[in-house]
Formats: structure tokens, sequence, C-alpha cells
């Protein structure tokens, strides 16, 4: 079948409202909404609602008595599909694609789609979900005879030699012919709809060369007239996984360097743009990730698409509740009803994607320690077998709430969601609050014992005991926060493969070692990569003067907090002692903590450390004492300022920390190795204050297609490039022509900015817009102005 974009010239209303407006899809409804103090912290704070999205469409007459399906790629959530006002689909999920078979339904001429989004029943989500159709729309044509566009099925049986099995799912008397291309040039063939096809000195797919080949299908009548041809992307990857070997694809072992990743972009919301999802990838590649794991629901396939292209490993998952509920109105008001649908639309989806090696059922589901809910973890993994059995099967286990849920100790909500969530008057810092430095140390000091009293607690063998039901039907067994555990694990059972499925980045350097020690181990997905929209400043440290000190922090917090990738893509400075502790940098860099802070106490939080920014520039602040970190492979670290020696600090963990106050000038280290040798320098150079707009631009020519997008990154730098971190800057944006502003903002985790109204401010001297295409060829003339500067720049779409 043939896929034709359906995604342009849609009405879009919310119900009871009379006004409508014309969007093209992918479309957030929820960026669009008001902020309210009210509303959820899992939000960020936005609301939800009711949505309706109206298309007329002229069916033209050559499509009369064909096949035709319209593909919705996700749809959040609770989802009624209309044509010409018969309901024609109902689909619950608001992450799984679906289709709905129209070929009836549509007449010639003129026809009518409505599509019901309901997403008003609040909460829902521990993160931002979005709303509406915010992923793609497809219409797919064929003849009454074809191929539905999930009935072609790739998987590598052998690697050396290779061999790929292809399964065809076609209609009855039909013959199945095809075709195994490379880069163009046919390289082998094959008939039938089971085949397998041998495919001679093969290019094979990994992360490090992500190969990838084309199979043509080419389903003719008896008499050989072509009734449908199909194109299907596919790579020669092969997995194998065991207790001594660990993860090995086609005969190599394969250590994880993971990171768990939200499905929203940013500024712009939830929209699955293309363009958004490879930029991600590429972003993460870059930075030295390997694998990512899509927290807490089935990914896009524009991501999975980007992930075979540039070579990054997919843990795919499910769900993140069964029939007990995490938020009053969450999945778990479906669950089982429709779990078995989801798994097959995700698997379907995921099926010939090489990228994707592991599927992963939940996260961090109490189910797991109940008899009932490892019955419905069998029918999970013995589905998922029965349409795939190449890859492995896991689940994000929370060791300590299992064991809470074994040993019949129902565990409060408080506990129940991972963290210690004091009532708002014991955690949200007010103007009559008096916080101070010995409090919040204790504080912390609290929050650290009890993270290595749960390590220690999970390896015990009552803890081996909770879990014994669940990891015996998994392939491997995913731990969340569970690592003291993962290491002595083949102890209690040496056949045991796990994964450190969800950790605190701020561990990583002790994790790693663990993974390089221990091959039953195959990996690590730190919590998180990527920034992401909702949780609202649970990694945020917790500053009093910026508004509450616990878990979920009050409104404007906006963004988790949690990620070495901020919510714009910018790689926060710790991400290079991440890259440091993967042996993919050796440059020393420098972090510096928030100087306006000065001396206030603040909370840590589990999944995060430091706010350090990359810069020595905070006008007005002379005196602030600060923090500054060094991240180094060194053995010893001496801190200047101003040719002045600040001291210096033996690395540990590849960290060297240092106390001083700031003062404008050259901030710099100087890295020595055990025998007293210089081996690198780094250092950061205050601005002077006649700044600039720097501004980077990923792509300077769209495509005329609606879909395409451009990133432009904004600094404040003065004429040597140095940026001017503090203070924040209000930034004005216009865009006129051949484009439409899709979103601005920055990595802000608490901002009462809007992405969609074209004002926001900088953040520590960074801010972000995105510009989308029109459907007419010209140019985009962005303007943005920032106090007395304006930059203009020109994009060409074509």
């Amino acid at each position: 079948m043939r896929k034709l974009g359906f995604d342009k010239d849609w009405l879009f209303y919310k119900k009871g409202e009379m006004q409508k407006q014309e969007v093209n899809l992918p479309h957030d409804a929820m960026i669009y909404e008001q902020r309210r103090k009210e509303n959820s912290s899992g939000l960020g704070y936005f609301s939800g609602g009711f949505y309706i999205y109206e298309k007329d469409f002229i069916l033209p007459k050559e499509y009369v008595g064909k096949r035709l399906l319209l593909e919705f790629e996700g749809s959040y959530r609770h989802t009624r599909v209309f044509v010409n006002q018969k309901e024609m689909k109902y689909w619950a999920s608001g992450y799984t694609q679906f289709f709905v078979d129209v070929s009836e339904a549509f007449a010639e001429g003129s026809n009518h789609i409505c599509v019901e989004v309901d997403n008003s029943e609040q909460p829902n989500s521990r993160w931002y979900s979005g709303s509406g159709l915010y992923r793609h729309v497809n219409l797919w044509v064929g003849n009454i005879n074809s191929i539905h566009p999930e009935g072609v099925k790739i998987k590598t049986l052998s690697y050396e030699p290779a061999i790929v099995e292809v399964l065809v799912d076609a209609p009855d008397e039909t013959i199945v012919k095809t075709e195994v291309c490379y880069q163009g040039k046919i390289v082998a063939k094959g008939n039938g709809r089971k085949q397998n096809i041998k495919i001679e000195n093969p290019n094979l797919w990994s992360d490090e060369n992500p190969n990838l080949y084309d199979l043509r299908v080419f389903l003719l009548d008896s008499k050989e007239n072509l009734l449908d041809e199909v194109t299907e992307t596919f790579g020669i990857r092969k997995l194998e996984w065991d207790a001594k070997s660990g993860l090995k694809v086609n005969g190599k072992q394969v250590l994880l360097r993971g990171g768990c990743i939200h499905h929203d972009n940013g500024v712009i919301g939830a929209c699955a743009f293309d363009d958004a999802e490879e930029r991600k990838v590429r972003i993460m590649k870059e930075v030295g990730f390997n694998a990512i794991r899509s927290a807490h629901n089935p990914c896009s396939k524009a991501l999975l698409n980007a992930c075979d292209k540039y070579g990054l490993y997919v843990m795919d998952e499910a769900f993140d509740s069964w029939y007990i509920p995490k938020n009053s109105k969450d999945y778990s008001m479906d669950f089982e009803n429709w779990y078995q649908q989801d798994l097959t639309a995700m698997v379907n989806k995921d099926y010939n994607h090489p990228s994707v090696i592991m599927y992963s059922i939940g996260n961090e589901v109490i189910e797991t320690a109940q008899k009932k809910g490892v019955g419905y973890a069998e029918n999970m993994v013995q589905l998922i077998k029965k349409l795939d059995s190449s890859r492995p099967i896991t689940c994000g286990i929370s060791i300590t709430q299992n064991m809470d849920e074994f040993e019949g100790k129902n565990a409060s909500k408080e506990q129940y969601m991972g963290g210690i969530e004091k009532k708002e008057e014991q955690t949200q810092a007010s103007e009559d609050t008096k916080l101070t430095k010995e409090m919040l140390m204790g504080v912390n000091a609290y929050m650290y014992q009890l993270g290595v009293d749960n390590e220690k607690k999970a390896n015990t063998q009552e803890a081996e005991d909770a879990l014994n039901s669940i990891c015996s039907i998994l392939d491997i067994s995913g731990y969340n926060y569970g690592e003291e555990k993962t290491e002595y694990d083949n102890l209690y059972n040496p056949k045991r493969v796990v994964v450190h499925s969800e950790t605190h980045h701020i561990q990583l350097f002790e994790h790693w070692e663990l993974i390089k020690k221990n091959p039953h181990i195959v990996g690590d997905f730190m919590w998180v990569g990527w920034d992401h929209l909702g949780e609202a400043g649970i990694g945020a440290l917790g500053y009093p003067s910026r508004g509450g000190i616990g878990f979920d922090k009050p409104y404007p917090y906006i963004t988790s907090g949690c990620g070495i990738i901020d919510i714009t893509g910018y790689p926060l400075p710790k991400s290079k002692w991440v890259q440091m502790i993967w042996e993919k940098r050796t440059k020393p860099s420098i972090a510096v903590e928030p100087v306006e802070h000065g001396d206030e106490p603040y909370m840590m939080t589990y999944w995060n450390d430091s706010e350090g920014v990359a810069s020595w520039s905070f006008p007005g602040l002379e005196k602030n004492t600060t923090k500054v970190t060094v991240y180094t492979v060194a053995d010893k670290v001496e801190l200047y300022l101003n040719q002045q020696l600040i001291g210096e600090s033996k690395v540990d963990k590849l960290k060297a920390s240092f106390t001083l106050a700031y003062e404008p000038g050259i901030l710099k280290a100087v890295c020595y190795d055990k025998t007293k040798t210089v081996i690198d320098e780094c250092e950061l150079i205050s601005a002077d204050n006649d700044y600039d707009l720097w501004v980077s631009i990923d792509k300077n020519v769209l495509s005329a297609d609606g879909q395409s997008l451009s990133y432009l990154d904004i600094e404040l730098r003065d004429s040597c490039g140095n940026l001017m971190a503090y203070p924040s800057k209000e930034l004005k944006i216009e865009v006129k022509g051949a484009g439409t502003l899709q979103g601005c903002g920055s990595g802000a985790v608490a901002t009462e900015d809007s992405f969609t109204t074209g004002y926001c401010h900088t953040y520590y001297g960074r801010a972000q817009i995105v510009v989308r295409s029109g459907f007419e060829k010209g140019d985009i003339n962005v303007k943005l102005i920032c106090e007395n500067k304006e930059k203009n720049i020109t994009l060409e779409c074509r």
C-alpha cells in the first residue's frame, strides 16, 4: 500500500468553544493551554482538555473501490474517529498506533473526518503527556488485494552466513517476490510468503556501524501483474544474551551506555516531528550514548527511524502502570482491557527496526510482587514471544517497592511513588519559612543515607524472594535503583542476566565500574539522558529563594531538572563527566554552580547534585560564593583565578571541587598526572558587558512540506565568544514569510514563559527558537530583539 501524508489542513477546537483554528499535524493541544498552580505538577502545571479535529477530504475517483486505511501514529488519549458522522474506531492508549479501515466509509467526492481526543480526566500521567494528534496521521491506499502496512516482517536468523527471514502477510492466490538492496544495488532475491534469504558479504548493523538494507516486496496476481509494492528498511542484526557473555550483537559483546528519555520535544511539546526526533537521537549519539530507554511508553516511529540511521539501541517500554493506579485517571483504568492490543501494536511497530533490542513490559509496577500481577506478566511475555521471539523481554522493577508489597506492607502512596514526599507545609519554602543550612544539610544526609540503605536492602535474600517470581519469566531482569543487587545477583541465580534499567546518573562512576567487571550486567540507563517537561523540579536543586525544596516543586517549575542534556538539546557540563566515565573524552571541563544563590543552602535530590554551567560571567554578583567543579581524567588539579592560586585538589571519581568567591576575570584549571606533570588545562573567561546575539542554526534550507524544522540556538556572547550567563534577558521573536514559529524557550527548570507566544527569557545565556516550514517556497525571515540588540536571519524554504 502507498502511504500518503494526511497531516495537512485540519480544523481544531476545544469542546464547548466555537472558534476553530486551522492546524497542520503533528499538533500538541496541551502546549497552548494555560499553566495553572492548581494543576498537576507531574504535567508541569499544564491543563488537559477535550479536543476535536475535523478535516474535509475529497476522495479522488481513482481511489473508489480501493483499500483505504487511516493510520494514527499517536493520539493522546481516548480517541474516537468518525467518518461522515459514523463512529469508526475507539482507541484508549495515547502512545500506540492504530488503523481505521475507511474503505467502505469514504465515498467519491467530499468526506468529513472528525476525531475526538479526550484528555480532560486529570491527573492521568506522571509526566507531561501532551494532548491531541501529536504524531502523524497517514492515509494508506492500495488495491483490495494488497499488503497491510505492517504485513511484512523481517528477522535476522544468522550473521555468519547472513540469513534473514521474511514473512509476508499476503492475500490468498497471490505471488510474492522480493529483492534485497544495499545502497541501491540488488544483492539478493527471494520468493514466497515465507523466505530465508542469504546475503553474501553482509554489512552488519550495530551502534558502531548502522548499515541498513532495503527489502522490496512485490505482490503479483496469478498472471504476475503487479498488485502492490512495499519497501521496508532493515538491518542484519542478531541478538544473544547469557550471564557469561552478557549481551552480544552479531557475536560482539555490547555494554549499553543508556539514557532514559520521555517522548516530549522540549519547547515544541509532544509533537513528534521527524526532524525533532532525529535531532534528539543525533545529539544523544554525539554525547556518547549508545542506547535509550523509552520511558515509560512506546516511542514514535520517527524516533526508531532515527535510531536505525544513527545506531542507537532501544529498550521500548510498554507501560508505566498496570491495574494499580499511580494517578487516579491513568492507564490502570484501561490496562486489563487494552494491554494485549497495545503490546501487539508496539511489537508490530518495532519488529523491522534493528535498533530495538529489548522490550520492557512495565516500569516500577508493584503488581510484579503479586500473584495476579505475575500472572499478567506471564501473559504479556507469552504474547510478545508469539509475536517476536528474537528480542529479550525485561521490566523496570523497583526492588524496595516490590519487597514492601511482597511482605504485605501495602506501601503508601508516598513510598509507592518512589520518593520521600512530605506534606506540602513541610517541604515547600514559604515567605515565613526559615530554612537554615544545618536543616538542609540534615535533609541531604538523610536522603543520601536512605539511598544507601535502600541499595543495601536490595542485596538480601528477602529481596531475592520478592523478585524471584517475576525475574524467572523475564529474559533480562531490569532493576530500577537496585545496583547493589546486580553486583551479587549471580550468587542468587548464576544464570540471571540483568540490566540497570533506571539509575541515578550522579552514581554513574560506580555503576560503570560494576558493569565493566560483571558480564551478566548488560548496561545502564541513567535517569535521565534528556531532560523532559513535567515531573516538575524533581531533579532541580531545592533553593528556597527559587520556591520549594520538595520533590514535586511548586509552580512555575516546568521541567524535571534531571537531564544531562537540557530540554533544548544543550549538553550540560556534567555530560563531559559522563563522557569521561565512558572513556569517550579526556579534555577537562569546568562547571560553575549558580552564583546568584551564593551561600544559600539547598536540598539535593536523588537525581541531581549539580546545576553547573560553563561560564564565568555573573556581573553584579561579585563576592558571592560558588562551587566550581573540574571534570578531568587527571590525578590532581590546581585552580587559578586571575593568576592567583585558589587551591589544589585530588581528583576523586573524575572530579575536583573548589569553593571560592566570584570575581570577574580568568578562571583556569591546570591538570596534573601522578608524576606531577601538566597534562592539560582549561579555562573560562568573563564576558565583557557588550554582548551580542550569537545564533547557531542546524538547518538553513527547509522543505516546503509543512514538516521541516530549523532549530536556532541563541547565546549571549561577547566579541571573543565568552558566554554571558547572567542576568537573564528577555528575547522577542518574529517569524514572517514562508514559515512559522513552532516554539521558543530555554532550558530553565522554572519559568512563566509560554513556548508559543514569541517571547522568552534566556537561561544562563541561552535560548532556543524552532521554526517550521510552510507549504509555499520562499524566504523565512526571523527577527530577534534583545534589549537594544537586533538580529535578522533568513532561512530558505524550497
